[in-house]
């Protein structure tokens, strides 16, 4: 039934003091920011345990205060934050969502409705897209109401169908959904609904300077005889093969990076560098403005419930692979000034950044005494990774030994090989044999710990990091598993930066990032505060583990844009 009456809501509210659960029907997916292109048309609620359904028509003249009383009521759902954006909500406390349930119990399983309502032997009435038609076109799901309260039944049956389904998965994973799970969703929606400023004239000064390096690499290339389409794989290999290079493999990027370094050809650092400085060029200076909303800010998506190890992914736009790094002086000093580009809303930020916080993390899970020690020393751990390797004092180390110290450091810990190691640091691969080799002579207690979780994980088919996140492995994966190492670590730093973000928000720094092991806040002068509160998080998360045989820091800074941070 429709609720068509505020004080018939709040009777239900205060009737019925349990969860409620709350899904909604939408125009499309773009629904974060406050002047948003899509938005709830309808929304479902269910008094969990009861089974008892009701629908909202958000063209009520009453929904503004239905909206003020929704805000305060105990929610939960499937991926709730959409919904929360759709409504133009600002809930007054975390909720309860069984997408993070569910992922939290297998990182890699389905998460959709439609697939989990398979669990309790149910299928849908219809398909969104058979309700919106066949050419299933976004942005008609208001079209199937003939006024106000009167919608299409089958939708109405499909919206009740998803609350059942999820009322269902609350019964069943409540016990796997924690506090932080709630409380990291509220600050999540609060950064989204903040945004981040894009100086689009900066942006636009760096495409200028991009285009040329473009078009000198793709002369160069021209000129050596190629009339094709430079970002086609597989033409670019068939110029190359006919150049009298021998290529296999249509992976142009793991195939010509080696090769450039064995033999220096320009025309395969011609080939590298185009399509580095193209790649910049087309997928952040020409894509990122289209993102801006009219309020002028980007309300980029953050996906809590994506990757296999915890970390958060990005999306609209995938704000977590703007350019830091580079392989060349000045591909790092381009890549750098992207970050120029962006600020908060109050024109500045602040924010800081966890130093090597993984590395941090497998020290204390192993119980590795160099790495202990380097760290209460407060020594660079690759520098005495490094000295232990080649037999050298760290104010002794010859040219390059800590640069392939830090690459098997980092490496081994995501299930790197010899050859792949072999890449990063430029040596044949029977060399890179011999540095892991070494590696595990200085480090013998990392590498005992590393066999004995993938043994473990081989044994019991999954692998979970100290927050109980777990990933499963599929039958034909347990015997050649090579992640279960970095699903610890990786997916306990993840937790940590976790605790950290909703120390931050709920210290009042307003984040409005969060970017690998970094948060900026869409605040000025507050870098060491920003510093501190993570590092404190950090530190206190895990007080019964290991972890404590370490300290997490963070650096902090602040300034105009994100790159002083």
């Amino acid at each position: 039934m429709f609720l068509k009456k505020t004080e018939h809501l709040q009777a239900l509210a205060d009737q019925h003091k349990g969860d409620w659960i709350l899904d909604t029907e939408t125009d499309g997916l773009q629904v974060r920011g406050p002047l948003s292109r899509d938005k709830a048309w309808i929304i479902g609620l269910l008094a969990h345990g009861t089974g008892a359904v009701f629908f909202i028509d958000t063209a009520a003249p009453e929904y503004p205060a239905m909206l003020k009383i929704l805000e305060r009521m105990p929610l939960v759902g499937h991926n709730l934050r959409f919904d929360i954006h759709a409504m133009g909500a600002h809930p007054a406390q975390p909720w309860n969502d069984t997408m993070l349930a569910v992922y939290s119990q297998n990182t890699r399983r389905r998460k959709s409705l439609d697939d989990l309502a398979k669990l309790f032997g149910r299928s849908k009435v219809a398909t969104m897209g058979e309700l919106k038609g066949k050419k299933k076109q976004q942005n008609t799901i208001h079209l199937l109401r003939r006024g106000l309260y009167d919608w299409d039944e089958k939708l109405l049956q499909y919206l009740e169908d998803d609350l059942i389904v999820t009322s269902k998965l609350w019964t069943r994973y409540s016990r796997c959904h924690t506090d932080l799970m709630g409380k990291v969703e509220f600050a999540v929606q609060r950064m989204e609904d903040r945004g981040i400023r894009l100086l689009t004239d900066r942006l636009e000064a760096l495409a200028r300077d991009i285009r040329p390096l473009v078009q000198t690499n793709q002369d160069f290339i021209t000129h050596k005889g190629f009339n094709g389409n430079l970002n086609s794989p597989k033409q670019v290999l068939a110029f190359l093969n006919s150049r009298g290079f021998s290529i296999e493999s249509t992976n142009t990027k793991l195939v010509l990076e080696p090769m450039f370094l064995d033999t220096g050809d320009p025309l395969l650092g011609a080939i590298l560098m185009y399509r580095s400085w193209q790649k910049k060029e087309r997928d952040f200076c020409q894509t990122l403005p289209k993102f801006v909303q009219p309020d002028g800010l980007i309300h980029g998506g953050i996906k809590t419930a994506r990757t296999a190890t915890g970390r958060f992914s990005h999306e609209d736009p995938n704000l977590g692979q703007i350019p830091k790094q580079g392989k060349t002086p000045q591909e790092r000093e381009i890549s750098k000034r992207f970050r120029s580009c962006f600020q908060g809303a109050s024109g500045g930020c602040s924010g800081a950044d966890f130093s090597q916080v993984e590395l941090r993390v497998a020290a204390a899970l192993s119980c590795d005494e160099r790495m202990l020690e380097a760290f209460a020393q407060g020594e660079d751990p690759h520098a005495a990774t490094a000295a232990a390797t080649s037999g050298c004092s760290i104010e002794k180390l010859p040219d390059g030994e800590r640069f392939k110290a830090k690459a098997t450091n980092f490496g081994i810990l995501n299930g790197m090989g010899a050859a792949r190691l072999a890449l990063q640091i430029r040596t044949p691969v029977s060399e890179a044999r011999k540095f892991i080799d070494k590696h595990r002579k200085a480090h013998p207690e990392l590498h005992c710990w590393m066999r004995v979780q993938t043994l473990m994980a081989e044994a019991s088919s999954s692998a979970h990091a100290l927050d109980g996140t777990h990933r499963v492995y599929p039958v034909g994966e347990r015997n050649h598993i090579t992640s279960a190492v970095s699903q610890q670590v990786q997916g306990t730093a993840a937790a940590l930066m976790k605790h950290a973000l909703v120390a931050c928000d709920e210290a009042g720094l307003r984040p409005i990032l969060s970017v690998h092991d970094e948060l900026v806040g869409d605040v000025l002068d507050k870098g060491e505060e920003y510093a501190k509160i993570m590092q404190d998080a950090a530190n206190q998360a895990f007080p019964e583990s290991r972890l404590k045989q370490v300290s997490f820091v963070a650096e902090g800074g602040q300034g105009e844009t994100w790159e002083a941070v």
